[in-house]
């Protein structure tokens, strides 16, 4: 089986980052990583975002080849999860992830746009979750972040409401008396659960 990850960035600077942690967790399917050809060169807006979600849409167009994707971005845009293979983005398996701790869920967003973007999606499905925005979407504010929350609130699940993210989540991990939820592999995991065996 081969699944699709797709960057929804202009530029391919993340592909090979996004490459390295994806197939550690596909199970054994074949992965292949793009970026799109046009649109926002990070998202860090729900304008980039919606901008985006045009040329995300456009490659979901087409897809021979392919049995599954996941659209790898916090925000899903483009991504509707009805059609003839599993599509995801990483917002819904993060939550079911997360969900599965049984306690109170913090979601770490870069900015406190997205976060309140965030906050209408979470309660727009019935999900009970707190959010945080940060200054800046640096290693040091999601740190700090994180332990503050750690510290403040007692056990919790920390979501990482970020992709680019994803090489945070072990030391993290290593670190709190947390349960971290790290988006881009709730949702490969998610996609390996919907496929046949490799």
């Amino acid at each position: 089986m081969r699944m699709l990850v797709i960057v929804p960035v202009s530029v391919p600077d993340y592909n090979a980052a996004v490459l390295a942690q994806v197939a550690g967790h596909a199970q054994g399917h074949a992965v292949d990583v793009e970026c799109l050809p046009g649109g926002p060169r990070f998202i860090d807006s729900v304008a980039n975002e919606l901008a985006a979600a045009a040329h995300v849409r456009a490659r979901l167009a087409r897809l021979d080849g392919y049995d599954a994707v996941l659209v790898d971005c916090f925000g899903d845009p483009g991504v509707d999860e009805a059609g003839p293979i599993p599509i995801t983005g990483a917002f819904v398996p993060a939550m079911h992830a997360a969900q599965r701790f049984g306690q109170p869920i913090s979601i770490i967003l870069p900015n406190s746009e997205l976060a309140a973007h965030i906050r209408e999606r979470v309660d727009s499905r019935g999900w009970i979750a707190t959010t945080y925005g940060l200054l800046a979407p640096t290693r040091e504010h999601v740190f700090a972040c994180a332990r503050a929350i750690a510290a403040a609130d007692g056990r919790q699940t920390i979501l990482l409401g970020c992709t680019a993210w994803a090489a945070f989540a072990d030391e993290l991990r290593a670190e709190l008396a947390a349960d971290i939820v790290e988006p881009e592999q709730a949702a490969i995991a998610d996609l390996v659960d919907r496929l046949e065996p490799p």
